[in-house]
């Protein structure tokens, strides 16, 4: 299986680009942070949102992440109440997947936070 491509935060915290600056690349931008809920949710819905952001990895959801939340609040809420097919199942675990929701995934999704390197007690080692 194929490595997953490394956005460009995780390749420079690890200096790949001082070893190969050929491969040295912008990701794209997103527009803002996540947000509250859209305002047609109901409060289960809203609920369920809530509870996605907090579990989620910390610095990774952006604004353009909405709608993958959104259909992952709408298929958790149908879960938990009235049941899944497994088509919507697996469709449920895959975006939980990309939104790095278990720890193989976490392990795969890039995080949006700097890290303070004044902060960084081994700092003074490199």
């Amino acid at each position: 299986m194929p490595a997953f491509k490394k956005s460009s935060f995780l390749l420079e915290a690890s200096g790949a680009f001082d070893k190969n600056a050929n491969r040295r690349r912008i990701d794209a931008e997103t527009s803002g942070p996540l947000g509250n809920s859209p305002a047609h949710f109901s409060p289960e819905q809203a609920e369920i949102w809530n509870e996605i952001v907090t579990n989620v990895p910390e610095g990774t959801l952006r604004n353009a992440d909405r709608h993958i939340v959104e259909i992952v609040s709408t298929l958790m809420l149908k879960f938990r109440t009235t049941g899944t097919k497994a088509a919507e199942l697996s469709l449920l675990v895959s975006c939980l997947s990309k939104l790095g929701c278990s720890p193989y995934d976490r392990s795969k999704v890039a995080q949006t936070t700097v890290v303070n390197e004044a902060d960084n007690p081994f700092k003074q080692f490199t």
